[in-house]
Order: C-alpha cells, then sequence, then structure tokens
C-alpha cells in the first residue's frame, strides 16, 4: 500500500461540485459529475487491489474553478515501487478525462508518507476572485447579468459587473478589515447548519486587490474594451463555507456604495448582533479560482529506511 498526492487543475462549471455524492443503496457505485468521484473512477480503471478513496484537500462549490487543487489516495497495487508509476498514473488518467470529454486534467502524482494528508497537513490555500467592471466611458442599459456585453472569453470565468460605479480605495480599506484572526460567522452559513464544536474563526493572512488581466487579447474581441479587470486574492489556512466569495460580496456592495465601511467593521467586530447584511448578494461562484495548496516539502518527503530495517528485507527476500 502506498499513498500518493495528486495535483490537479480543472473548470467548474459541469461539475456538481468536488465532494462526490454517495449512493446508500450502492456506496461504491461511482459519481462522475464531481471532481472527486470522477478522480476514484479514473484510478479504479488502474484495477488496484483495494477500493480508492480520494481525500480532498480543499471541497469548492459547484461553478468554482481550480489551477491547482490536491488530493492524496491509498493504492494497493503491483506495480506501485516502480518509479515510473507516478507517470504512467498521471498519462492514463488525464487520457481517459480527454475521452470522457471532463474539465479536469493531472498536473503531479507522487509518492508521500503514510503520515501526510492532503487536507490536514496544508499550511495555507490561496484563492484567485476575477472581476470585470464597466468603464465609466461605457454606457450599457443593462437590466440585469445576462444583458450586459460579455467577452466569450470570459464566459463562466468571471464575474461581469455592468455598473461603472466602483471605488477601488474604498475596497482596498474594507479588505484590509478582514486582515487577521477575525470571526467570520457573518459571512458562512447560519450557526445551526454547522457541526458542534464547529468554529467560524479563521486567520487570514493577506488579501490583495490588482489590476487583473482579460484571459484573451482584446484585439481579437472589442468586448473586452467595455471592462476594466480586477484581481482579489486572499490567502488563509482554511476558510468557511462560501467565505471567500460572501467577502468578495460585501466588498462589491462597498464599492458601489450599498454598504458603509463602518458596516463592514461591524460584521466582523461583532457578529452575533450584526450579520449578513442583504444589500450584498453573494458573488457568484464561476469568478473563482483555487490557484494554490501550500504544504511543508519536508512533510511530502518519504523517510529512508534504517540501515538495519534494509537488512531484515534483504533477509526475508534470500529466505
Amino acid at each position: 500500500m502506498r499513498r500518493y498526492l495528486l495535483t490537479y487543475s480543472y473548470i467548474g462549471s459541469n461539475f456538481r461540485g468536488v465532494q462526490k455524492n454517495l449512493d446508500l443503496e450502492d456506496k461504491l457505485k461511482g459519481d462522475p459529475e464531481s471532481v472527486q468521484g470522477i478522480l476514484e473512477i479514473a484510478i479504479k480503471r488502474f484495477k488496484p487491489a483495494n477500493c480508492p478513496k480520494v481525500v480532498v484537500s480543499s471541497r469548492t462549490d459547484i461553478g468554482v474553478h481550480a489551477l491547482e487543487n490536491s488530493a492524496h489516495v491509498d493504492l494497493d497495487h503491483p506495480q506501485v515501487d516502480c518509479p515510473t508509476w507516478p507517470e504512467y498514473m498521471l498519462y492514463g488518467m488525464n487520457r481517459y478525462f480527454s475521452k470522457a470529454h471532463a474539465d479536469l486534467w493531472i498536473k503531479n502524482i507522487q509518492a508521500v508518507p503514510d503520515t501526510f494528508h492532503a487536507r490536514f497537513s496544508a499550511k495555507s490555500r490561496t484563492y484567485l476572485y476575477r472581476l470585470a467592471i464597466l468603464k465609466p466611458c461605457q454606457c450599457q442599459d443593462a437590466i440585469n447579468q445576462y444583458s450586459i456585453s460579455v467577452p466569450m472569453g470570459e464566459w463562466k470565468r468571471c464575474c461581469f459587473i455592468g455598473n461603472s460605479n466602483f471605488d477601488v480605495d474604498k475596497v482596498r480599506k474594507a479588505a484590509s478589515f478582514f486582515i487577521g484572526l477575525k470571526d467570520f460567522q457573518a459571512f458562512t452559513r447560519p450557526a445551526s447548519h454547522h457541526p458542534e464544536g464547529y468554529s467560524t474563526i479563521r486567520h487570514i493572512n493577506e488579501m490583495t486587490i490588482t489590476p487583473g488581466l482579460p484571459m484573451i487579447n482584446s484585439i481579437h474581441d472589442s468586448r473586452y474594451n467595455l471592462y476594466n479587470f480586477w484581481d482579489i486574492v486572499v490567502n488563509a489556512k482554511s476558510f468557511c463555507y462560501r467565505q471567500v466569495r460572501r467577502m468578495v460580496a460585501v466588498l462589491i456592495a462597498v464599492a458601489q456604495n450599498k454598504i458603509e465601511l463602518d458596516e463592514v467593521k461591524l460584521m466582523i467586530e461583532d457578529p452575533q448582533n450584526n450579520g449578513w447584511n442583504p444589500r450584498a448578494t453573494t458573488a457568484p461562484p464561476h469568478g473563482l479560482f483555487l490557484t494554490k495548496v501550500e504544504y511543508d516539502p519536508q512533510d511530502l518527503i518519504i523517510p529512508k529506511q534504517t540501515e538495519e530495517e534494509t537488512t531484515k528485507e534483504i533477509r526475508s527476500i534470500c529466505d
């Protein structure tokens, strides 16, 4: 039995989120509509002796993308000691995803110690939220999100806002309130929906708002010229359910003068009496990308056998 770390990318538009649905009548039934489920289906094609269970590091919602997510899996297979086995798995899994028309790609597979855990060993996670704000010089009679002009290259890859009222200085000021150890109770699901003992306290290491770039050069699509792109990047060890999308929603509301800076501070400093502000609408999932899950390099190194263990192993083979 050997444990492997998988790093992979995916477009979440056609997945029902990362976490698989368990069929209570047939617990071994596959779930190709989830990232976790289709990873397990691909691994089972190598016919391991055990039933592989993929443990994901980050359970992104439906519609959220990942430039790099990670997971671990334990495999009992005759070839696990072969040096080229990870490369063979990577090739086989990507070939399967291509044939299955799954928007998922394995970036790397490596053997790791049995003590490694994709979720609990993670030191931090970094998310990117992409915004496109209508330029002040443009005028669109946008009734709703479906009537604004969106470049096709950005479809379901960015959140487009057809309102040029966007104060970046206020956004950065509001973002500074999130930094550090805070209670994000107001930025996630109600307490009644959490398991007993669940904490909504999280430490945000960094949150930045910088000018972004379109995915395709504007010379190929003039609609890109209608917008200014902004990247919101946030890093922490872990996040509450929908926390990132709700933080972004509050930043957008602040930028458009729907919520005052003092109201944001109260949501963080006194969430018991200042819950979610209804003037902010949770940002859509398609603008969100998980870009990195970081680990301590030492946690990925398999300890070398001691001389005594090696000697015993050689003797057992000779006997």
